[in-house]
């Protein structure tokens, strides 16, 4: 293929949007050899957390000197970050190289382009021989195409909430057993804390297969610890065992709703260690510190002070809501939203924009994108002072002269465009966005 009608083909494979089902990445696999089935996976679903749970995850066993691959998505600033082996991205040459090998198989007419991206992945896990590949769910969990590995090491459940329930389902519990989908026999679950009806789901899904199943709790702040100040370590003590006393650790990654997250963590690396893998507390303490995941409550600029957090429902915003408050208080807040239509951006709004003092709105790309007008309809119940932006560079510029040097600019919702508001605040002369050094 050129590069043009490489773009055009990846834009042909967009185009066909979301399908649910495993029928074609199944056949796509067989047509391969089935790669998925000669690596080792740790399976992650649930509605928020999955991809700060897989970094960090990530960064812990690359610190414990194991081959890691890692497939998230979306991916915040290219489509081949979702893939990642030894903590860097699959190189574009390779990346290419699969699609055009998938584009020659008759069994991949059909495919989405989420199912070749994920052909893709378990094609580069096995060439490379991983020794382990953390991979995360795209949606729900039972008919998503990461669901066709026979035998996970172990599958992890986040917190789950409401999301997606067009497509998941319309309460709670029928989302969870979409989720728990990715349970399979004689397996070990391991799950975040949950709400007793999400809890009661994945013991009888954890029962049926056999499987162990044990809930992890949440990290604790360290004592003292009150606010974390940007580029900043939250630093946390958990403990499953009082007889061996408390660990003390610094997580990168300073939202509060990390600490649930951290607790997964925590118990996912105890029986990882049941199962075999070598794990010191020191790689544990350095992976932590050292997890990158960006728009997870990220400063991407210190003058003026600029923040990207992926909170793109309603849970998500409430956990932003409690990081702000406890970060930022008393600050001049400007806040930069987008977000996709099928979403609970009321909700969203209520958990957030009455915290601003200015709130600007920005559409979603893609088709499922929020017009901007319209969620700017939608904040101003809870904000009087809110601007529809015709585009993200004219977010960013209102943002950054609104914000003034005391300000605070905080852009949340959807990751999809935050990754254009990275890198339009990154090429912006009004930001001081070098590398931020941790204390």
């Amino acid at each position: 293929m050129t590069d043009r009608e490489f773009e055009d083909h990846i834009y042909d494979l967009k185009s066909r949007g979301s399908i649910m089902g495993l029928s074609r990445i199944r056949a796509l696999l067989k047509a391969l050899g089935d790669p998925q089935d000669d690596i080792r996976v740790i399976h992650i679903a649930g509605t928020n957390g999955k991809g700060s749970v897989l970094a960090m995850c990530e960064s812990i066993l690359s610190k414990a000197g194991y081959k890691v691959g890692s497939f998230s998505s979306p991916a915040l600033l290219n489509d081949k970050d979702s893939i990642r082996f030894c903590q860097k991205s699959i190189p574009a040459k390779t990346y290419r190289g699969y699609f055009e090998k998938i584009d020659e198989i008759g069994e991949a007419e059909e495919c989405t382009f989420f199912e070749c991206l994920t052909a893709v992945s378990f094609m580069y896990f096995k060439d490379k021989k991983a020794d382990v590949v953390i991979l995360e769910c795209g949606m729900g969990g039972r008919d998503d195409s990461t669901n066709v590995i026979k035998r996970p090491v172990m599958s992890v459940i986040t917190s789950i909430s409401m999301d997606h329930s067009d497509v998941l389902g319309k309460t709670l519990p029928e989302i969870a057993d979409v989720k728990c989908g990715i349970i399979k026999n004689d397996s070990v679950v391991v799950s975040a804390p949950q709400v007793e009806e999400v809890k009661e789901v994945i013991v009888r899904a954890a029962e049926e297969k056999d499987c162990e199943i044990v809930f992890a709790k949440a990290a604790e702040k360290s004592k003292g610890t009150k606010e974390v100040r940007p580029g900043g370590y939250l630093k946390v003590s958990y403990s499953d065992d009082p007889a061996k006393g408390r660990y003390e650790h610094r997580l990168s990654l300073t939202g509060d709703y990390q600490l649930i997250n951290a607790g997964v963590v925590f118990k996912v690396v105890e029986k990882l260690r049941e199962a075999g893998f070598t794990i010191s507390e020191d790689a544990v303490d350095k992976g932590l510190s050292e997890t990158r995941w960006p728009g997870r409550f990220e400063c991407i600029s210190k003058k003026p002070l600029v923040y990207c957090d992926g909170a793109h429902n309603v849970a998500g915003a409430k956990a932003l809501r409690k990081t702000i408050e406890r970060d930022l208080k008393g600050k001049r807040l400007i806040f930069v939203m987008g977000v996709f239509k099928d979403k609970d951006y009321e909700g969203i709004a209520a958990a957030t924009c009455d915290m601003a003092e200015s709130v600007i709105t920005i559409k979603a790309p893609g088709p499922r994108g929020l017009d901007s007008y319209e969620l700017a309809g939608t904040v101003l119940k809870f904000n009087k002072n809110v601007t529809a932006a015709g585009s993200v560079e004219e977010a960013c510029e209102l943002a950054l002269l609104l914000a003034r040097t005391d300000g605070v600019i905080v852009a949340f919702g959807s990751l999809s465009y935050l990754s254009l508001f990275t890198e339009c605040m990154t090429k912006s002369s009004m930001t001081k966005t070098k590398t931020i050094n941790r204390k």
